[in-house]
């Protein structure tokens, strides 16, 4: 499994992040960066101009912060992927996509895996 090690609460949190993010990627384009936090009331989702502002966000309950990067590829110019950081755990995992064009949909690549921290 790719997401080995995560708790099913960590679980749910991941996949209602990509779950948002693709849905916002096929409504008009990704809006990134964004966390989705579990508070005591409920989940909250806040919209960030950058993912520096995520530390002030973050504090305290558990939560994800989602922006994208392009992983380096041997084969071309990168991979677009969301990053998604588990800022309890210090885990980041990665969801690989193709993004949208003018003849073509967005779409995720294969399914999400925990970014080796060997590799980071």
């Amino acid at each position: 499994m790719a997401l080995q090690g995560l708790t099913e609460a960590q679980l749910d949190l991941v996949y209602f992040a990509i779950n948002h993010a693709v849905e916002m990627a096929k409504e008009d384009g990704t809006d990134l960066p964004f966390v989705v936090a579990d508070r005591e009331h409920g989940r909250e989702l806040t919209w960030l101009e950058d993912v520096e502002e995520a530390p002030s966000i973050t504090l305290g309950d558990p939560c994800v912060v989602v922006h994208h990067e392009v992983m380096p590829s041997t084969t071309s110019d990168g991979t677009p992927a969301l990053l998604l950081e588990l800022t309890q755990s210090g885990v980041t995992v990665v969801q690989p996509y193709r993004p949208g064009g003018a003849h073509r949909r967005f779409s995720l690549l294969g399914g999400p895996f925990v970014l080796d921290s060997v590799s980071a």
